[in-house]
């Protein structure tokens, strides 16, 4: 993820995770899974651009590049799914599991 304001969490007390904090993660998570699935579709039409080139080479790094970005959307879908519905997200993980 870049690193600027716009990016970077606020610092916050660790002493425990009130919900609106663990829903202000949500909204993060759910960022970077657009910008992830931006940048896979960036990849994807540079792949193109590079094969309509013939930069065989460069065309095959950059469809790669777009295969580990779908894997890292995935892990970042099973983060938020993780997390559990919007209305969950005032329990605490210990709540949640009884």
């Amino acid at each position: 993820m870049h690193q600027d304001e716009r990016h970077t969490p606020s610092a916050s007390p660790s002493s425990g995770s009130r919900p609106p904090e663990r829903a202000k993660l949500r909204i993060r998570l759910e960022h970077a899974l657009r910008h992830s699935a931006e940048h896979g579709a960036g990849y994807e039409a540079l792949a193109r651009e590079a094969e309509r080139l013939g930069e065989t080479e460069a065309a095959h790094r950059l469809q790669a590049l777009s295969r580990l970005t779908a894997e890292q959307s995935r892990l970042l879908e099973e983060a938020l799914a993780a997390l559990g519905p919007i209305d969950a997200l005032s329990l605490t993980p210990a709540d949640r599991s009884r």
